[in-house]
């Protein structure tokens, strides 16, 4: 992500923004689309960050309780404590991680449940960014077969074709891993239990939502920790067996939300009034 970033930012710089006396040359929408996309950049790289040196979900040594069915009182014989059903040990970390989804050799730590937010913010920022990337390359080129330029112009489209090889790539593939990701948070599950045809139990997607991302949903697109309820008893079931849970939907506050992109948009076009 930082080198495709990089990347974008020298591309951007050397055909579209300096012109050849040196002087800055930025339209407002240049400007808009530049700004977007190295704050798209800036969350994807502390989403990584965190989600590297985050602790991915320990499972902490507790006694299972005594009314636990004998099958769920599981030990791991490496950690040499209870594992709840939920929870996996990984074998690269050498321990036991609640909700384990799988060990990222990308962020070179697992991913489970108290470091899942950052994970998925992640590979959004990753798809986001190649997405806007694609659209600040195209616009470039647009410009350069229109504008009667000709003056190092077959370096520049070369470099912009170059440039959008490599974010259409890191576009499919973040948009592949991010749909998977959505799928498992639709069924209640995880990329590990889902090797093993397991199931969380039958909920809304917004409880989902909840249990990974947080109980505040005003900051589910930024890289902060999130407060977690974490249930170690929680079951999983084979498709046939899981059971339906019918709540009532929690009532989801709309009104910060909205006044937040109110006001990333109006501050966005006073900056460019500027």
């Amino acid at each position: 992500m930082l080198y495709v970033g990089l990347t974008i930012n020298v591309f951007c710089i050397y055909t579209n923004f300096w012109q050849e006396s040196g002087s800055l040359k930025l339209s407002p929408v240049g400007l808009f689309l530049f700004l977007v996309f190295n704050l798209v950049l800036a969350l994807g790289f502390l989403s990584h960050l965190r989600c590297w040196l985050s602790d991915p979900g320990r499972t902490p040594k507790i006694e299972p309780p005594n009314y636990l069915e004998a099958e769920l009182s599981r030990y791991c014989t490496l950690c040499k404590q209870w594992k709840p059903p939920r929870t996996h040990h990984c074998s690269d970390c050498e321990v036991c991680i609640h909700r384990m989804d799988h060990h990222c050799i990308w962020v070179n730590n697992c991913v489970g449940a108290t470091n899942h937010k950052y994970f998925f913010l992640f590979l959004f920022y990753i798809s986001l960014g190649s997405a806007v990337s694609l659209l600040i390359i195209s616009v470039c080129v647009f410009q350069f077969f229109y504008s009667g330029q000709t003056k190092f112009a077959s370096e520049k489209v070369v470099t912009g074709i170059a440039c959008g090889v490599v974010c259409g790539f890191t576009l499919y593939t973040g948009l592949d891993f991010l749909l998977d990701q959505t799928e498992f948070f639709k069924d209640n599950q995880t990329t590990v239990e889902s090797y093993q045809r397991r199931y969380g139990k039958s909920q809304n997607l917004v409880y989902t939502l909840y249990e990974v991302f947080g109980t505040n949903n005003c900051v589910w697109l930024l890289p902060v920790k999130p407060k977690l309820n974490l249930n170690y008893l929680e079951e999983t079931y084979k498709y046939s067996q899981v059971p339906h849970e019918e709540k009532k939907l929690p009532q989801i506050p709309v009104k910060k939300p909205l006044l937040l992109v109110f006001t990333i948009v109006t501050g966005s076009w006073l900056l460019l009034r500027l």
